[in-house]
């Protein structure tokens, strides 16, 4: 699929997988409920919002792109690379892994760490966190992270 410029929504059961979003191209992914998007590239002037009900999967953002989490909206490990990510109240986002870049949760936003980012620290290795007062920090309880040994 080619795109000369604009946006794409996807609505209810409909899937993209390994769409790329960039300036004068598809600058815009809008995710609505039960549509999910999977493998998207978001490049450097483009956003990907998902909103209630709606799914991204592996996103990864590079330096100028953005994906924002609407409330009801879920980002499961989405990699940021230079892009911003922000987490608005309501919206929930699963393992995060950062080279570089922000990520924001909002009040009210849900940021889960899982696995074994349970033991230690979230996968940054550079980049902001940035969670505000009133947001939720997760990390389920690990047998492995509760051993003494």
């Amino acid at each position: 699929m080619s795109f000369t410029g604009g946006a794409e929504a996807l609505l209810s059961g409909l899937v993209s997988t390994n769409l790329k979003l960039q300036a004068n191209a598809v600058e815009a992914l809008f995710l609505s409920s039960g549509a999910t998007a999977s493998g998207a590239l978001v490049t450097s002037g483009a956003t990907e919002t998902v909103y209630a009900g709606g799914t991204a999967l592996a996103t990864t953002v590079s330096a100028g792109g953005s994906l924002v989490v609407s409330s009801g909206g879920t980002a499961s490990g989405t990699v940021l690379h230079g892009g911003s990510l922000v987490v608005a109240s309501g919206g929930t986002e699963f393992g995060l892994g950062m080279t570089s870049g922000s990520a924001t949760v909002l009040a009210g936003g849900v940021f889960v760490v899982s696995g074994t980012q349970a033991v230690s620290a979230p996968q940054f290795s550079g980049g902001t966190e940035i969670i505000e007062a009133g947001a939720i920090l997760s990390a389920p309880h690990s047998p492995a992270a509760a051993s003494p040994n």
